[in-house]
């Protein structure tokens, strides 16, 4: 049984929450998970099938096939947000309900993407631009391309990405316009990075430990089989399509639980001033 914390949780007490909230949305959430995960895994292909045409139509096709992909992630990420949301505080209400806010919140989450992942590309060209400076100087170790793309990498996902995971939570759940939501990421956090760094840290480790096991799976029983290229691709849908609806919703569960202590967090502190 999952309840919503009244005080500030350890780390390991968010995941153990988390794994609680997961264990009760899952069975109401993984077919929609797969709902909308299928037609943009399917527009996706299409898209990567007709880039090799090499025409303007064609061009057009894969543009298009993009943008119906972002809006179907988007609307499947608004939706699975305010239906587990409605889990984790025991309400029970229809679906229809977390359908229509996540039709009325689509595009402004889409447009708050998208300001991320511009003022993300920014923050990582000034981040980088002093190390290619210090490489021009003699320091060696930043004269590796890869080296310079790494820490500039990091610093923008620790300055930038992490505050801005909670973006179509506070969109959702506070009602906050575009801009509002974005601020309030990064206030939300401020106090709480390396917790909610690590918090991420410790999901990716597991991921890819799943990930190393299903290879492994897949490694005995290819090795097997006379498998040419076509199984080999459907193999890998198939561990995609596994991975994104075992992996996605705990990943919004861990994101709603870690809001929640942010925001108790965040009150303390205002009640203190």
């Amino acid at each position: 049984m999952y309840t919503i914390a009244t005080k500030p949780q350890s780390i390991f007490r968010i995941l153990a929450d988390s794994f609680r909230l997961y264990r009760i949305s899952f069975p109401k959430i993984w077919y929609w998970q797969l709902l909308f995960f299928l037609p943009s895994a399917l527009i996706s292909v299409l898209g990567n099938f007709l880039q090799f045409q090499q025409t303007i139509t064609t061009f057009a096709a894969v543009g298009a096939s993009g943008l119906i992909a972002a809006l179907i992630m988007t609307f499947g990420q608004c939706f699975l947000f305010n239906r587990i949301n409605d889990l984790a505080l025991h309400k029970d209400l229809p679906v229809t309900l977390s359908l229509r806010a996540a039709v009325r919140k689509m595009f402004p989450a889409l447009a708050g993407l998208i300001l991320i992942f511009i003022v993300g590309v920014i923050v990582f060209l000034i981040l980088t631009a002093p190390l290619e400076i210090l490489a021009k100087h003699h320091w060696m170790i930043l004269k590796q391309p890869w080296v310079t793309l790494a820490i500039g990498g990091i610093l923008t996902i620790f300055l930038i990405i992490i505050p801005q995971l909670f973006f179509v939570p506070l969109l959702m759940f506070e009602n906050l316009s575009v801009f509002k939501a974005f601020t309030k990421g990064f206030r939300l956090v401020w106090g709480g990075w390396w917790r909610t760094f690590c918090l991420l840290l410790l999901l990716a480790l597991l991921i890819a430990i799943i990930i190393l096991l299903m290879g492994l799976v897949n490694y005995m029983i290819l090795s097997e089989l006379d498998s040419g290229p076509i199984i080999l691709n459907w193999v890998g849908v198939f561990e995609s399509l596994l991975l994104n609806i075992l992996a996605i919703p705990f990943f919004y569960c861990l994101i709603i639980v870690q809001y929640y202590d942010l925001d108790l967090r965040n009150l303390r502190k205002d009640k203190a001033l």
